[in-house]
């Protein structure tokens, strides 16, 4: 009876614990889609950001300014009054969407002359005494015929991990939206996170539209640029890898990953297990008295 009744209880510890475990794990893929503007002439476009971390957040909306690389919240996942109706929220997003008629088109790169060079800026190992679960900081500089349009930071997961970019032409103003898919950072193995950034004076050599991905994750193919910083592949130009942990420089002001959440759904994992373990430790230690 005795045995029976310690299986029970430990059992009963290890379920609860495995169901707070479940709520505290947070993680998923942020992704890009809808990305629109008001006019061919408008130097802003909107993009819907979907947050599959598992907190129910619905699409955001963000604006960028073409040329300042400056963006905005239109319409975000903390608007209360929004998010207590379902069909609330969705009026105000087609509303909004529908002031930016016009999907920009996605474009091939690689008909367009544009390559990529991606390069490791700085690098933060795994370190559980700290919360980290490693970081890499990588500078993107973009080219056309060989002439440099742009260098943009942003921070990813693994220093060898894939980066896949597309392109969105705004013709008629000769700006070229980028997006950038890669691992935001290395919770959970990582999951994709998408971030645009606009180079201008770009000439367009082929306008022809590709077909656009949706809200899927961004993929390797034709019309992408696919680069690892490690190493050089068919379509990026050389890549020098270089580490300078002692003066990162400044990242991209794109929404980040909540790093903190997951940090904090980290040590939470811990101390169950540790207040788990104890919780049996007792347990068994007053029945074997008994």
């Amino acid at each position: 009876m005795k045995k029976i009744t310690l299986f029970s209880t430990t059992f009963a510890v290890f379920y609860l614990l495995s169901v707070s475990v479940t709520n505290a794990t947070v993680g998923g893929s942020i992704i890009i889609s809808s990305i629109q503007t008001a006019s061919p002439y408008s130097e802003e476009i909107i993009y819907e950001l979907n947050n599959y971390g598992g907190k129910g957040c619905p699409p955001e909306v963000f604006s960028l300014s073409l040329r300042t690389n400056v963006r905005q919240v239109i319409l975000g996942c903390d608007d209360i009054s929004l998010n207590s109706s379902q069909n609330a929220y969705d009026a105000k997003l087609e509303s909004v969407l529908s002031q930016y008629p016009t999907l920009v088109k996605r474009i091939d790169l690689a008909k367009n002359k544009i390559t990529a060079q991606i390069t490791v800026i700085g690098e933060e190992k795994f370190n559980p005494a700290t919360g980290s679960f490693g970081r890499t900081d990588f500078r993107l500089d973009i080219f056309q015929d060989g002439d440099k349009k742009g260098s943009f930071n942003y921070s990813g997961c693994s220093v060898d991990q894939p980066h896949v970019i597309e392109g969105y032409a705004v013709p008629n103003l000769g700006y070229l939206v980028l997006l950038v898919s890669s691992k935001g950072d290395c919770f959970e193995g990582g999951y994709a996170y998408e971030r645009l950034f606009s180079v201008p004076n770009i000439t367009f050599f082929n306008s022809n539209s590709l077909s656009l991905k949706g809200n899927k994750e961004a993929a390797p193919g034709p019309g992408n640029i696919y680069a690892i910083a490690s190493k050089t592949t068919a379509s990026t130009s050389s890549v020098n890898t270089t580490k300078n942990t002692s003066a990162p420089l400044p990242q991209s002001d794109e929404p980040q990953p909540n790093i903190t959440e997951t940090r904090e759904s980290s040590f939470i994992l811990s101390y169950m297990f540790i207040i788990g373990a104890l919780v049996v430790i007792i347990l068994v230690l007053v029945f074997k008295r008994r």
